[in-house]
């Protein structure tokens, strides 16, 4: 069981005020001087099984707390702008699988061979205002949605085969989220 809490640091008023133009996306970036350091407390739980040497199989589960998250926010004035904003709140709760097998009981030649799967699965949710209506009509409601850029899963395979007599080795990686 773990307990991690990020450092906190002074608030900085001027964490991103510069602009520029976006020549790929047509837009301007505008900074946000209001904008401040997100904070995060962490929790964890792991068990962990070897069931030989270089061998393991391990599950976990995360929890993240987020106050503050920085989020990217679209602005449709005069001209489009892209800035970012802090979101009040944000969390991230997810599970972790991960197995590691050597591959010796198919022959000696593989004995120097491991194959690795690893998959995170994340459920993230993030708190936002927005503004609704129209021009006589119009109110602020809070909503939540999935954090931007967070993939809701995370899947690694690796195969590391070391050839016994040359000593030399060849890792194939997969990845996907």
């Amino acid at each position: 069981l773990a307990y991690s809490r990020t450092v906190n640091r002074p608030e900085f008023r001027e964490i991103a005020r510069t602009g520029f133009y976006d020549f790929i996306r047509y837009e301007l970036v505008g900074g946000n001087p209001d904008l401040r350091s997100a904070k995060a407390n962490n929790y964890d739980i792991r068990f962990e099984v070897f069931p030989t040497a270089g061998e393991l199989i391990t599950l976990s589960a995360f929890r993240k707390h987020i106050t503050n998250a920085i989020e990217e926010q679209l602005m449709f004035t005069a001209t489009r702008t892209r800035t970012w904003f802090n979101s009040p709140r944000a969390v991230n709760d997810g599970w972790e699988i991960e197995v590691r097998k050597g591959l010796a009981f198919v022959s000696n030649y593989f004995a120097e061979t491991n194959v690795t799967f690893n998959y995170t699965r994340v459920f993230s949710a993030v708190e936002f205002t927005t503004v609704e209506g129209n021009s006589q009509t119009t109110r602020t409601v809070t909503a939540k949605r999935p954090m931007q850029g967070q993939s809701p899963y995370v899947m690694n395979v690796s195969i590391l085969f070391t050839e016994p007599t040359m000593r030399t080795s060849l890792n194939l990686l997969y990845n996907k989220y």
